[in-house]
């Protein structure tokens, strides 16, 4: 055997091993937008609690109530039997449409909302909205 083959044979898997441990580009993680800035489920509470706070901001009289379902959606209750000038009629809907552009906690947790649960008369008298 010859010693000089030994040392290229050498040489020759140190470069192998040093040039497999390289990587070809950064990591970037897939999609646009980033994961930790979307709220979660985590933040359920402060989103209802901050959207109580500005809907009694705006409206007072109109008494809302806001809940999560088993689905975590929230949902905006008004009272029509209250006589805080809800009533079920077009004035509640108007503002939570314009709810939905000009909220600062709508806009603050990127809140949507559900068409189904949008405006929906229940049985025990509110308005709901999700």
């Amino acid at each position: 055997p010859d010693p000089y083959d030994a040392a290229r044979e050498k040489e020759s898997q140190i470069r192998f091993l040093n040039d497999s441990k390289a990587l070809s580009k950064p990591f970037v993680p897939p999609g646009r937008e980033r994961v930790l800035e979307k709220p979660t489920r985590v933040l359920l509470g402060d989103m209802m609690s901050s959207l109580y706070k500005v809907v009694l901001e705006d409206w007072p009289e109109a008494q809302p109530t806001v809940l999560s379902t088993a689905e975590d959606l929230i949902v905006v209750y008004f009272s029509t039997t209250s006589g805080g000038g809800v009533g079920g009629g077009k004035g509640v809907l108007t503002y939570m449409n314009n709810a939905l552009k000009r909220n600062a906690a709508i806009q603050q947790y990127n809140l949507n909302k559900v068409v189904e649960g949008w405006n929906v008369l229940t049985d025990d008298g509110h308005v709901m909205f999700t």
